[in-house]
C-alpha cells in the first residue's frame, strides 16, 4: 500500500475509480504479485465466479501495457456484468473520455513511477 491506497499502480487506481463511480459495492484484495491474481495479472476483477479478461480470451500481457489491458478488460467487464456508467455519453464525450484515458496511461503512470521511486518522500512512503 502506498499513499493510503491499496495499490500504487495507475491501472489499479483507474479500475478502483471506475468501480467507485458505479456506486456498486466491491471489495479490494491487495495482491503483491501477479501470480496471486485470479487472472494472472493486475488489476483483476471477479464477479459471480467470472474473471475479467478470461471470458473474452484476452492474452496475458506483462508489464505496464498488461496492466492497462487488464484495466480496460475490467472496466468492459463491469459495464457488461453490472453497470455501464458511460452509457449516457455522446460520441464526442466518449472521444474526450478516451483522450483522458490515454493521458492517464501514457503520462500519469510515468509520473507515478518517478514520484514513487525517484523522489525521497515517495521512496520513504513505498518502503
Amino acid at each position: 500500500e502506498a499513499w493510503s491506497l491499496p495499490s500504487s499502480s495507475v491501472a489499479c487506481i483507474q479500475v478502483e475509480a471506475y468501480l467507485r463511480f458505479t456506486g456498486l459495492p466491491f471489495h479490494i484484495d491487495v495482491c503483491n504479485t501477479v501470480s496471486k491474481s485470479p487472472s494472472g495479472q493486475t488489476p483483476a476483477l471477479e464477479h459471480d465466479a467470472l474473471i475479467a479478461g478470461l471470458e473474452d480470451g484476452m492474452p496475458a500481457t506483462r508489464g505496464v501495457l498488461g496492466e492497462f489491458a487488464a484495466a480496460r478488460a475490467s472496466m468492459r467487464f463491469a459495464a457488461r456484468q453490472c453497470t455501464d456508467i458511460d452509457a449516457h455519453l455522446s460520441t464526442s464525450q466518449r472521444a474526450e473520455l478516451l483522450a483522458y484515458s490515454v493521458l492517464v496511461e501514457t503520462r500519469l503512470d510515468v509520473a507515478t513511477l518517478v514520484s514513487a521511486w525517484c523522489e525521497p518522500s515517495g521512496v520513504a512512503e513505498m518502503r
